[in-house]
This record gives structure tokens, sequence and C-alpha cells, in this order.
């Protein structure tokens, strides 16, 4: 909710997740997928929708910044570790197993196939 009216040229609302270790997993922010905000609401909210996102089971914590693109240093709004996401283990690959987390954060889907 907004005190009053105002523009916000280049408006970049960005969110970045990290592991348990505080490692960045990605970031992702509207300038990425070339998403130009108009203007804004007086009331509202940013949404960004992740439609597949194959992690391994484990705890993840969201920030998230806003920033205008003549200060892109200083963020409008900004808080870090904003919210944590528990990732619960699931049936992934369709055969019941998962690969041990220190192989890697993501799973990853393939095809393979034998060639002679």
């Amino acid at each position: 909710e907004a005190e009053g009216t105002a523009d916000f040229p280049g408006l970049t609302v960005a969110l970045t997740v990290r592991n348990q270790l505080d490692t960045p997993v990605f970031h992702q922010n509207n300038a990425l997928s070339q998403v130009v905000f108009g203007p804004l609401p007086r009331t509202g909210l940013f949404a960004c929708r992740i439609p597949r996102l194959p992690l391994q089971p484990g705890k993840y914590r969201i920030s998230y910044s806003i920033r205008t693109q003549a200060n892109t240093r200083e963020p409008i709004d900004e808080i870090d570790a904003a919210a944590e996401v528990s990732v619960a283990a699931g049936d992934f690959f369709g055969g019941g197993r998962l690969p041990p987390a220190r192989e890697g954060l993501f799973l990853v889907d393939a095809a393979w196939e034998l060639r002679g």
C-alpha cells in the first residue's frame, strides 16, 4: 500500500533464493523476463509465478528487493530472508529415488539411451 501516488519508471522487483549455507541458488527479476511495470496502483502486490522449481528437499530462504532505474544501489524496499520455504521429498523422477543432496541443488530431467 502506497502513501501517495508515484511513478517509478524502470522499477525492478527481484527475488533471491539461498540454501541453508547462504549460497545463492537463483535470482529472478522482472527485467530478466522483460516485464516493465506501468504506473503503480495505490494498493496491490507484485506476483512472480515459477511454474516448476525442481529443488532438492531442504529449507531455502527468499529475499526480495525493489529498486528504481534511477537508483539501483539504494532499494525502495528490501528484506533479507523475508520468507523460508521447506521443500519436501517427492517422486520427481517417477522411480521413487532422489540423488543425494550433496550431488547438487537441482533435480534435472534427462533422457538416456545407448547408441551403437
